[in-house]
């Protein structure tokens, strides 16, 4: 007769510290910048901060979800996931390959045809950069929306 509510009930600062402790693990880096209860930044400093990212709490289908957002304009969705843990590792992996690393990002844009979004890091030992991603998207809709071509090259460095 009575539907029972889903009683589990989605923390952002449970989740934002989650995060943490798992880069701590998986890094042995304890150091972080708290800007407030559901942010942080693992780069920079307390007024000059990279690497920043917020948790909140959306709603999609009458169900909360976690949602990240990240300063370089990333997003991550709970429901792109299977659980809130591989929700939470995937935006760990995310953070760990960038925390202590001077990362270049080279986005090239060709007009009504792909955007196509290469990284790579700084072998510091070496000062030879090595390539870490390279995705190229180029299906109908990109295709619309691109109207110009563009190329950027940007390099940030992300140490506390």
């Amino acid at each position: 007769m009575f539907k029972r509510k889903n009683s589990i009930t989605k923390n952002s600062t449970e989740c934002l510290n989650n995060i943490k402790n798992k880069i701590s693990a998986k890094t042995g880096i304890s150091k972080f910048i708290d800007i407030n209860e559901t942010s942080a930044a693992f780069s920079g400093t307390k007024d000059n901060f990279d690497l920043y990212f917020s948790v909140s709490v959306e709603k999609k289908r009458g169900k909360d979800y976690l949602s990240v957002y990240m300063d370089d304009h990333f997003e991550w969705k709970e429901w792109d996931f299977k659980s809130q843990d591989d929700f939470e590792n995937a935006i760990v992996e995310w953070l760990c390959k960038r925390i202590n690393h001077t990362i270049k990002t080279v986005t090239e844009m060709k007009r009504h045809k792909y955007i196509k979004v290469t990284e790579y890091t700084l072998n510091k030992e070496t000062n030879e950069w090595i390539l870490t991603s390279d995705e190229k998207v180029s299906n109908l809709l990109v295709r619309l929306v691109i109207t110009e071509d563009m190329f950027e090259e940007r390099i940030k460095e992300y140490y506390l």
